[in-house]
């Protein structure tokens, strides 16, 4: 890729001019066939602040209004979405009126909880659809706790399994013994 050239005497004061009548470095670059970086030096030489994008202006009652919205239990995102603000403007807004910031995680105080309920038998599964978290965040909070978790799918279990479940039975001359087909577990039992 070819060097764009740079800027000579009258090139400079071209960005002079073109940042005085708050042109954004990008718009000056396009229009003097140079590349951003070479602009922003330009600048920099001349001692100028490139034109930025002013910081909005928020009046004492959208201010009030947020605090309001916050002690009312909405979060800040839901404060800055319903009144078109950024959420760190809301933030800033409710420590200024001295409100400490609530907890954002679902789970701060309920640990112990979940270890009750666990242990006294509902799934993984269970507490994740009724608290709204993760998985892996139940699951985080039992094995910080020292509570071993169950494999997946134990619960659907009605009985415990039986040692003998599995034990195999013999058919026709010591052969393993299928029930209604030809293929067992442990190969194919020939007809007779």
């Amino acid at each position: 890729m070819a060097n764009r050239p740079a800027l000579d005497a009258d090139g400079l004061e071209e960005v002079r001019a073109r940042i005085d009548d708050k042109q954004s470095l990008t718009e000056i670059a396009a229009a003097l066939g140079v590349s951003y970086k070479t602009v922003q030096k330009a600048a920099k030489t001349l001692g100028l602040k490139p034109a930025t994008r002013p910081r909005p202006v928020h009046d004492q009652a959208k201010r009030q209004r947020a605090v309001e919205l916050y002690q009312a239990g909405k979060s800040c995102s839901k404060v800055s979405r319903e009144l078109g603000v950024s959420e760190p403007w809301v933030v800033e807004q409710v420590k200024k009126a001295g409100i400490a910031l609530r907890s954002t995680a679902k789970l701060a105080d309920t640990a112990s909880d979940i270890v009750a309920r666990y242990q006294a038998g509902e799934s993984t599964g269970e507490l994740v659809a009724d608290l709204g978290v993760s998985d892996s965040a139940i699951s985080n909070r039992l094995k910080h706790a020292g509570v071993s978790v169950h494999r997946a799918g134990w619960k659907i279990r009605l009985h415990d399994l039986r040692d003998d479940a599995f034990a195999f039975s013999t058919g026709h001359e010591g052969q393993p013994a299928c029930m209604g087909g030809r293929r067992c577990v442990l190969g194919w039992v020939p007809d007779g």
